[in-house]
Formats: C-alpha cells, sequence, structure tokens
C-alpha cells in the first residue's frame, strides 16, 4: 500500500523533488467547492476561433451570367427568351465541427434582356432588372470540389419596355412589348414583387458555381390612358410575370480563399503529417502503434472515482500508457525532423512551428495520461479498503497492475518531454523575434528522471584486413603439493 498527501500545487511542481511531484500531482484534483468560487472564468471577449464570422473566406463576390425566358401571359408559355447578367456580394458562413454545413447570406442585381418574334418583322423587347436579398444553404460533397443545395431570395422586379414608333416606310412598330394576349406592342415601365427560389452547384470550394432558380414578379400592373376611358377612369392592367433563369457565377474573393487554404495545407503536409499517429513521408520512421494508442484518456472532468469500476480504472491506465508511448514516439519523430529542418541554410519557418506546437500538444497527453494513472491508484486503493475476501484480492491485484501501468506512463511521459522541449528550444533559437508559441508545459508528475535512457549504439568495426583469430593458451596446470610427514612420497 501507500499513502499520499493532497498538499502541494501546480505552481511549485517545477522546483520541488520528483517524489514530491508524485505527490503534489495527486492532489490536484482535490479542489474545495469554494477555492473554485475563487477564481470565477472571465468571458472572452470577441468571437471565439470556430466562428462562422470569422476568417478572410467568410466574404463573396461573384459575378454570373446565363439565359432564360419569362411567361407574358400570351398563351404560349415562356415566349419572351434572351440573356442575363448580374452581380452579388455576401458571405460564406461555415457551420458545423466538420465544415460540411455552409450558409451564404447574399445581395444581387441581375439585369435581363428579353425578346419575342411576333411576325411580320415586329418584334416583342422588354428588359428586366431584378434586385434581391437571398439566403443560399449548401451541402460540401467533397470538402473542396462539390457541394450543393437550394436557395431562395425576395426583393423588386423592374420592367421596361420603349414607347412602340411606328416607322411609315416599312409599316412596322419598333418599340414596346406584347403581353396579356393584346395585339399591339405597348410600353412598360413598372415595378413588383419579386420572389424565387432554385438549387445550387459550386466547384472549387465556392468559386465555380452553376444554378437553376424559377421565380415570379407579382404586381407588375401597369396603368394606360385610353382615348376612350371607361367609367371610373383608367384601371391597371394586371400583369405578373413569371420565369426561369440558368447560368454560372465565378468568385474572385474565394478564389483567393481557396488558394490560401491550399497553401497552409500544402505547408502542413510539407512540415509533417498532419495524423500525429501516422510517420510523415520522409521523416524518420516511427514504431507501429495500434489505432488505439491515439485515443484521448477520458478528461477529469468525467472521471469520478466513485463512478467508475475497477476493470474500468485499469483500461484508463492501459489506454495512458498507449497514449504515453505515443506521445514520446511522435516527439522523438519530431526531435530528428527538425534537427533535419535546422540544419537546412534556410529553415522553413512553418515547418519549425508545425513541430514545436504538436510535440507540446503530445506533451501535454502524456502528462494527462500520468495525472488519470495516479487517479486510478488512488480510487482502487480506497476500493482495497472497503473490501474483502475474493473481491479484496482482486482489487489488489488491480491496483498492482495500475501501478505497473503508471511506471510505464512516467517513463514514456518524462521522455516525451524532454524530447519537446528540445524540439520547442530549436524552434525558438530560429525563430526569433517571429515566434509565437510559448513553452508553458508542466513537469510530468512522475519527474524527469525516469526517462528511458538510448540504447548504447554498437561500435563500428574497423575496415582493413582481419586479423587471424589467437588461439587461446592452455591455462596452467597445477601439481599436487607433497604432504608434510615422516615421509616424502616420490622419493626414495
Amino acid at each position: 500500500m501507500f499513502s499520499v498527501s493532497s498538499k502541494g500545487s501546480i505552481a511549485d511542481k517545477s522546483t520541488s523533488t520528483p517524489t514530491q511531484q508524485r505527490v503534489t500531482a495527486v492532489g490536484e484534483a482535490k479542489v474545495s467547492g469554494s477555492e473554485a468560487k475563487k477564481s470565477p472564468k472571465k468571458k472572452a471577449r470577441g468571437l471565439p476561433p470556430d466562428s462562422p464570422w470569422r476568417g478572410p473566406g467568410r466574404y463573396s463576390f461573384a459575378i454570373e451570367g446565363g439565359g432564360g425566358g419569362e411567361n407574358f401571359h400570351n398563351g404560349k408559355g415562356i415566349d419572351h427568351k434572351g440573356g442575363y447578367v448580374g452581380a452579388s456580394f455576401g458571405l460564406i458562413l461555415d457551420l458545423g465541427k466538420n465544415k460540411r454545413h455552409l450558409l451564404n447570406p447574399y445581395l444581387a442585381l441581375r439585369h435581363q434582356w428579353l425578346r419575342k418574334d411576333s411576325g411580320q418583322g415586329v418584334e416583342s423587347k422588354a428588359g428586366a432588372l431584378h434586385f434581391a436579398a437571398g439566403l443560399g444553404y449548401r451541402y460540401r460533397v467533397h470538402p473542396k470540389w462539390f457541394s450543393i443545395g437550394p436557395e431562395f431570395e425576395i426583393g423588386a422586379g423592374r420592367y421596361k419596355a420603349a414607347d412602340p414608333i411606328l416607322d411609315l416606310e416599312t409599316g412596322i412598330t419598333q418599340g414596346g412589348a406584347e403581353f396579356n394576349k393584346n395585339a399591339s406592342l405597348l410600353p412598360l415601365q413598372k415595378s413588383g414583387f419579386h420572389v424565387a427560389g432554385g438549387i445550387k452547384m459550386c466547384t472549387v470550394g465556392q468559386t465555380l458555381c452553376a444554378g437553376v432558380r424559377m421565380f415570379a414578379d407579382v404586381g407588375v400592373n401597369p396603368k394606360y390612358e385610353f382615348v376612350d376611358p371607361p367609367e371610373g377612369g383608367n384601371p391597371p392592367v394586371g400583369f405578373s410575370p413569371r420565369g426561369v433563369q440558368g447560368g454560372v457565377s465565378f468568385d474572385f474573393v474565394q478564389l483567393v480563399h481557396f488558394i490560401r487554404e491550399n497553401k497552409k495545407a500544402k505547408a502542413v503536409k510539407k512540415a509533417g503529417n498532419a495524423d500525429p499517429a501516422k510517420p510523415a513521408p520522409g521523416s524518420a520512421k516511427s514504431a507501429g502503434t495500434p489505432a488505439a494508442a491515439t485515443a484521448a484518456v477520458p478528461p477529469t472532468a468525467t472521471m469520478k472515482q466513485a463512478g467508475l469500476s475497477v476493470t474500468e480504472w485499469v483500461a484508463t491506465t492501459a489506454a495512458g500508457v498507449q497514449q504515453a508511448e505515443n506521445a514520446a514516439q511522435q516527439n522523438a519523430r519530431h526531435l530528428s525532423d527538425i534537427r533535419l529542418e535546422a540544419k537546412k541554410q534556410q529553415p522553413d519557418p512553418a515547418m519549425l512551428r508545425f513541430h514545436a506546437k504538436d510535440a507540446m500538444d503530445r506533451n501535454a497527453e502524456a502528462t494527462q495520461a500520468a495525472q488519470q494513472s495516479r487517479k486510478a491508484q488512488l480510487a482502487l486503493e480506497k476500493k482495497v479498503g472497503e473490501t474483502s475476501g475474493e473481491t479484496r484480492n482482486e482489487t489488489q491485484r488491480a491496483w498492482k497492475t495500475t501501478q505497473e501501468n503508471t511506471e510505464k506512463i512516467d517513463r514514456a511521459a518524462a521522455k516525451a518531454y524532454l524530447d519537446g522541449k528540445k524540439v520547442y528550444d530549436l524552434y525558438f533559437t530560429h525563430a526569433g523575434d517571429g515566434a509565437d508559441l510559448a513553452w508553458t508545459q508542466e513537469v510530468p508528475p512522475g519527474g524527469l528522471d525516469k526517462a528511458a535512457p538510448a540504447a548504447p549504439r554498437k561500435a563500428k568495426q574497423a575496415s582493413g584486413p582481419k586479423s587471424p583469430p589467437k588461439t587461446p593458451e592452455p591455462a596452467p596446470t597445477k601439481e599436487p603439493k607433497e604432504k608434510d610427514g615422516p615421509f616424502k612420497w616420490g622419493k626414495k
């Protein structure tokens, strides 16, 4: 059995002895409610780092173009057709932890040219101008290359057709539009309420998009002066055109954002593998570890001593061994890689920072595993005193297993800390004034004296002709001593 004290604090770990560090680390979990109230957490100002409103890639500015047609209620369906151009400005808001979902609020302005051949050289011409505020949703089927989703918008639509003029030489009327089954061309200059909905698909991030939308402009009711007006004056003519548009768009801002993100991804890939469980290409080979080695130990908040069984506590320390040993392996690899990078004529700052940051993260994981292992020892020691008989024997065996696991974790955590500190020192030396990382890592609870020493290197055999092996000389034989007495053997 062993006993521990809750005295001590985190601050004096670095100056205490390894034995004191082992004792004080266990007492960190015992914090009274009054002490917790004395240091309330301050609310962080500004937007959180994962807020969708942060980052340069949240803006969108696109130009678009395409074609479509509208139904001017002449009994022929979509009879006025033509191309359109437009521009939009908005935001790209990433949602969710994996950023697969996005919202795209925007403002758009589009102009479409509409024409219809009425026969005998007569042509109906009109222009439609749409100003709308919309909201689009898209799901990233592939993070970079394909996203799709609906969009809706409302706004205003304004239609304009020139006053018709009769050419006396040809007898053909120029200008005006044909709508509501009117045989003659009429001028048009009126606005209405615009509503639209459609679907949009994008690739290269949100740079290149194609979509189709259906819309209606309600209440475009022009009013005309009749020569012989009916009673009550000139009533407005009911006119609510509807139509469909299809086109493509190109977003300048999202293209810049896409290029920048690719450069960052390449820098991380060059510095190593973003997944610490896999060896970086071209780097020192790291020993293979099972997938469970990267599984994080449950956080302290969920590790209630009274809530876990004996088997769960032992499983916790076993996972901690894998986590700490994996951290030590990764930091050894980071140390090897950053030394190679530092020897270059112009070391890459992004690569140096990557190694330092990841080494600090791995060290924190190993230290956390050591702290949790000590909690398991405390919990099982308490259970030993509360049980009897065969249950007590099983608990004692479990406690011994956690103690052995704790020693393994301490060795790995110490190695991870020492290698991580060397990685950081190399980063800080070469980064100089540009260093934006600070070493705030705690010394592992087991101290640093348990770090596994490096295996001694085998001496290289000298080159050259081998000398013949020496024949061992026979060991000298001892002659038996003559016995003392009145007679001397062997002599007459």
